[in-house]
Parts: C-alpha cells; structure tokens; sequence
C-alpha cells in the first residue's frame, strides 16, 4: 500500500483507523468503515479479496463486525473474481444487531449451499479456531519457520551460471547453495537452480568469502537496492511534509549495512537445521486436488519463502504432521486463494500437542537406526553436490 498510495492517504487512514495495521488488506478499511456507520437494524455487503478470511485481515474485517454486534447472515467463501485479475473474492452480507433468520453459507467456489447456525469470521463449514491457545511448549525452541526470501532474482542462478561462478575460483562454492520452492515441492520436490547466500558479518568478510558471488551480488543487486533506499527516503519526506508526527519506515535504509544478504535471511532457520540430518517441508501454497505433501529434505538445500520448514529429523513428528487431526487443524487454519491453498507459517502447530522433553529428543535420534523412507526423503541429487569434476559443489562441513 505504501507504493500506491498518497502520503496523505497513508496519513489519514493511520491516524483514523491507528489499530489496523500488520499485513492488512487495503479493503479491511471498508468493512471496518462501513460496519461503524451502520446503524442498528442495518445492512451491509461488500466484496473482498479472499485474505479478509485469515491473519490481519480476518481480523480487522469480518472478526471486527461479528465482535461488535454484527451476524454474518450470507457469504460466499471464495470464487474466482468476474473481472481481468486472477484473484479469488469472498462477498459477505451482514446486519448489525440481533438476527434470527436463516443464514447461508456457500462453499467450493460457491457451488454448493449450506445453511448454518452461525457463520464466522473465517467463512468456513470447519471448526473456528480463532479461540485456539498457542502452546508455549512448542514455541520455544522455534521449530517452525519460513524459507528464505532472497527479494531480487540475481540471487538466483542456473546450475550453469553457478558452475561457471565456481569454476571462476573455487571459493565462491562457500555461498552456493541448492534452492527448493514451493512450486518444486509441490512437483518433483528436487530443487532446479542454486542460491547465493553470503554468510559474512562485514563486506570484507563477505568480499573475501566468495569474491565471485560478491561481486556478482554488487553488480547486479547493490544498485537496486540503493534505489530502493531513494524511493523509501522520498515517501517518508512526503509523510513528514503531510504529518510531522508520523511513524516513517526506514527498513531498506537500515538494510543496507547487510546489503550483501538475502533480503529475509532466516539465520535462526540455519542454525536450527544445521545440525540434523534432514528436516521436514511443507510448500505454504498447496493445490486443490491433493493433500499437502510432507517431504525429508536435506539441510544442504536451502528452503524458499514458499515453504515452511520444520525443525524434526525425526518420523515421530513427521507421523504427527500427517496426522488426521494435524491435517484437519491445517485445512481449518489454511487460506483458499487462486492458487490453491496458502497457509501462514504462525499457523502452523502452534496450537498441536506434541510429546514434551526428553521423550522428543528420544525420537529424534530414533530414525537412525530404521530405513528411511526413500519416497519421503528429498536430499540434494549427486550432480546438485558434483556438477562437474572440476567444479565440486562438495557438501560443506558442518560447523
């Protein structure tokens, strides 16, 4: 929203709406607008991007009207929008005040009705799990994570362009590395380019690290960013000339004492799978006519933003994550798109009992002395390690 619209419309909307905010949708200011000014006895329907049913936005649209004397009384979950985009839209009509009639919920892209007691705010026949606890259990240590977000392509490369870079001086094999997506997972879950990823705490470090990756990463990346960094100094000027008071973002700036680096690194998902001899992954986005795919994958590989990435080596806790009640959790907290099915890395287990201490740490030593599953196990193909016999992509030691 910050690209499109005016400082003063980013203005207005903060200070009017202050607790909106997070990874809101443009549209939650109607509904929440809209609902404010009914009066009681009123009616309302609106169309919306399908997001208004989870995270932020969830929250600030169809949560907000149900907690604030408002029923739901018919809405169409999802269904593909009439117009150019290729975006999924829920429609909702509500009332503001007591409502006994009947309310109707369509589902399956509005091909098929049900009546309801009531309709929640995630416009789903499944279990509203909005009262779900989070269990501090399993949020410390992290278990879960994203994959790494690199923000610009240049990070990516073919095997070739990183068999050349290799070839070039061996050095740069250090920051080389396999890169599995969503799209990948969901497929053949092998991984089909390489990604740049500079581990260095200075631009010395990260020059002298990998002189070819360096190199290439200030080509092709640094002067994009830099722009980057112009645009977001002008915005918040703009801001400041509309509101002196206002709350700028200056993230790209502080950025940029890194700008060697991923865009979302995820250093702590590093450090977690480092480690173990495999971790578990999930593409974030699913399609509608399977299941989700669990799958091994090697700790070499290094995991996309569109996966979700779980800390077990374990088949325990690959057994769990399969698990009918983990998968009906998992549809229930999952997003319909026009994609298939996007699922919110917060989400996930956060709320699903696990075996606590000693006894997950007695399993997760416990797959080593049984057969792996090979249909379950996507480790990085030999030739991913070993693309030529003068460019090694040896699998790196473990620190």
């Amino acid at each position: 929203m910050l690209e499109e619209k005016s400082a003063q419309e980013i203005t207005a909307l903060k200070r009017t709406y202050p607790d909106i905010g997070g990874t809101s949708d443009y549209v939650s200011y109607w509904f929440r607008k809209t609902h404010d000014l009914l009066p009681e006895g009123g009616r309302a329907g609106l169309v919306g991007t399908a997001n208004i049913r989870s995270g932020d936005s969830r929250k600030n649209t169809l949560d907000y009207i149900v907690d604030n004397g408002g029923v739901i009384t018919e809405a169409i979950s999802s269904q593909p929008w009439s117009g150019d985009a290729t975006v999924e839209v829920s429609i909702v009509n509500w009332t503001k005040g007591k409502f006994d009639g009947s309310k109707t919920l369509w589902l399956s892209r509005g091909t098929v009705k049900m009546e309801v007691e009531d309709i929640t705010g995630s416009l789903s026949a499944e279990t509203d799990l909005r009262a779900a606890k989070k269990l501090k259990v399993n949020r410390r240590p992290q278990a879960i994570f994203q994959g790494q977000t690199p923000q610009h392509s240049k990070f990516v490369l073919t095997p070739a362009q990183a068999q050349a870079m290799a070839a070039r001086n061996p050095r740069n094999k250090a920051a080389l590395f396999p890169y599995l997506v969503g799209r990948e997972m969901n497929k053949t879950a092998e991984p089909s380019r390489f990604i740049i990823d500079i581990e260095a705490p200075d631009v010395m470090a990260a020059a002298a690290l990998a002189p070819g990756a360096y190199e290439h990463v200030k080509a092709h990346v640094l002067p994009d960013r830099q722009e980057l960094v112009r645009k977001e100094a002008a915005r918040n000027q703009k801001l400041l000339d509309t509101d002196p008071k206002a709350k700028l973002n200056w993230e790209r700036r502080d950025f940029m004492v890194k700008w060697w680096e991923l865009w979302r690194r995820r250093a702590d998902m590093l450090a977690a799978i480092r480690p173990l001899s495999r971790y578990i992954a999930l593409s974030r986005v699913s399609v509608w006519t399977r299941a989700s795919i669990y799958a091994f994958v090697s700790p070499e590989i290094r995991p996309g933003d569109a996966l979700t990435v779980f800390t077990f080596e374990d088949d325990y806790s690959f057994g769990i994550l399969n698990s009918t009640y983990h998968r009906a959790y998992f549809r229930g907290a999952m997003l319909e798109d026009a994609c298939g099915l996007a699922l919110h890395v917060e989400d996930c287990l956060r709320h699903v009992p696990l075996a606590a201490g000693a006894d997950r740490g007695d399993r997760r030593d416990g797959h080593r002395g049984r057969r792996e599953p090979a249909q379950l196990s996507r480790r990085a193909p030999r030739s991913w390690h070993h693309p030529g016999e003068a460019v090694q992509l040896a699998a790196r030691p473990r620190s």
